[in-house]
């Protein structure tokens, strides 16, 4: 098989073969299991499949893309520190002093849109009394920021247009592509590939995950290297043609120059690239044509449940020993969930997981596999997986176990055994409320509390600055600490800490660090 072809296949069947996991019953599935020749219920199943798997899609979408947009809008966040009584000991016998003031620290955020003018604001406060804060109002009708930080300079700093996007987060989300569109273009592909698929195996098997077993129907196809390069020649003969992926190629580029004001996203000269490689890879297709025999490189395999569901699929090309694999099955309320790629050049990627559903409720664990070893163990509890699916929120509790993430020597740096199981929880039972916490032998040690709320009018009007610079050098010179100093001198925060802040700010001062 030669690299040209494979590196298509490879690429859009994965995409396509993705789409397939989840999807409903249909009216007919009955009939097409048992009385369809095997490669019309395969593509039956396929085409069902990906086309449900889609609609579900843009519909998770539009979900995500309207919480984006409700992101963008007034809202105020608080985040409190939490740390247990061990942390705070072990701190204090590092530091030498009191640390109790860790549980007095909060950070505020706050963001508010008044049509193309927008502000985000972020304050560090110790109990009720303000240390620092930082502002910054983008004008994106005359494309600039300014930045504020009153407890170290007196004038704001004004970024000039070529720094900035010209429009604000609220219109890139409004920019992103409909959903829809997408999702046509896939299912159109998706009907190309399946127009070639003539034949097919089928047999009646058991399939694996982690210690769930459920019993399904293997479909096999099976195409030699002269037919991926039939698929691939129709598949890029349509692409370069196509009036709908020009266009969202377009829509994209636009987002892109929004996004990225530093370089250019040109949709004609891009697209015209695109056809200039996709002609160059025919002609590299056509050259290769007598090197093509009629042996099996690519094998395809799907696994499908009693009602007609794909459950798991392989992808396998021969020559090179590379495939990709997936498995999601059920048995009553458990379930096992499989993935994995293993490339020519012998790299893998592997994750497991197994679980149980209750309700709307569900528990699993899951690890994740490069090179033979683990990289990342992740627990889950109580998660609202409907809620997740309908309102893009998080209700119940995630913790990832990051032990192999954090060496020997780190760890005696901060004082800690290595035989300690290191974690990080995220866990929100509560709208608007969550936690962040680190977990050292699965006791909390420090934590982030954060409250979120939508706010109606955002704080006060956004006024524009007009005591600014646009120098950056010159506004650096004009930096200075009196305010800062003035506020911790005036905080909850105890002496001997303040004298260490200040003791280490002057003599970077006078090393030249700060200017």
């Amino acid at each position: 098989m030669k690299t040209t072809i494979k590196r298509i296949i490879f690429t859009a069947i994965s995409i396509l073969l993705l789409c397939a996991m989840v999807f409903g019953l249909s009216s007919c599935a009955f009939f097409k299991k048992n009385f369809a020749a095997p490669h019309e219920y395969f593509k039956y199943v396929q085409e069902r499949g990906i086309t449900t798997a889609m609609k579900n899609a843009v519909a998770m979408y539009d979900t995500y893309k309207n919480a984006a947009q409700s992101a963008a809008t007034d809202s105020e966040s608080i985040v409190r520190v939490s740390a247990g009584e061990d942390t705070v000991s072990a701190m204090e016998a590092a530091m030498g002093m009191d640390m109790s003031w860790v549980n007095d620290l909060v950070i505020k955020i706050s963001a508010k849109t008044e049509g193309k003018l927008s502000r985000e604001e972020m304050s560090l406060l110790a109990k009720d009394d303000m240390l620092a804060s930082l502002s910054l109002i983008s004008d994106a009708e005359n494309g600039v920021h300014y930045v504020s930080i009153p407890e170290f300079f007196a004038e704001a700093l004004k970024i000039p247009a070529e720094y900035v996007s010209e429009t604000d987060s609220v219109n890139i989300i409004e920019m992103l592509p409909d959903g829809a569109k997408v999702a046509r273009l896939i299912n159109k592909y998706v009907s190309l590939y399946l127009s070639f698929i003539t034949a097919a195996e089928k047999k009646e098997d058991i399939l694996n995950a982690g210690d769930v077993m459920q019993k399904c129907t293997v479909l096999t196809v099976k195409f030699t290297d002269r037919e991926l390069s039939e698929l691939s020649t129709a598949i890029i003969n349509e692409a370069k043609e196509d009036a709908e992926l020009k266009e969202l190629v377009f829509e994209l580029c636009e987002i892109m120059s929004t996004v990225d004001t530093y370089e250019e996203y040109d949709g004609e000269q891009i697209w015209a690239e695109f056809v200039d490689e996709a002609e160059n890879i025919l002609a590299e297709i056509e050259d290769e044509q007598e090197f093509l025999d009629d042996e099996t490189d690519l094998i395809l395999e799907s696994y499908v449940d009693g009602g007609s569901n794909i459950i798991g699929w392989d992808m396998e090309f021969v020559d090179d020993d590379s495939s990709v694999f997936y498995r999601t099955v059920q048995d009553g309320g458990k379930f096992g969930i499989v993935f994995g790629v293993i490339s020519e050049d012998y790299d893998t990627f592997f994750l497991e997981g197994s679980g149980a559903k209750n309700k709307d409720k569900t528990d699993f664990e899951m690890a994740v596999y490069a090179y033979d070893e683990e990289l990342l163990k992740i627990k889950a509890t109580e998660i609202d997986y409907k809620l997740l699916e309908k309102e893009c929120r998080l209700s119940g509790t995630v913790e990832l176990f990051v032990d192999s993430y954090i060496d020997e020597y780190t760890m005696a740096e901060l004082g800690l055994d290595e035989s300690m199981s290191v974690s990080l929880v995220v866990q929100s039972q509560e709208y608007g409320k969550a936690k962040i916490a680190i977990m050292l032998d699965g006791e909390e040690a420090i934590a982030l509390n954060v409250e979120s709320v939508m706010a109606e009018n955002g704080g006060e009007a956004i006024v524009i600055p007009t005591n600014f610079i646009e120098d950056e050098e010159e506004w650096m010179a004009g930096m200075s600490f009196d305010k800062f100093f003035e506020n911790i001198q005036k905080s909850s925060l105890p002496d001997e800490l303040i004298q260490v802040i200040q003791m280490a700010i002057m003599s970077a001062m006078m090393g030249g660090m700060i200017y």
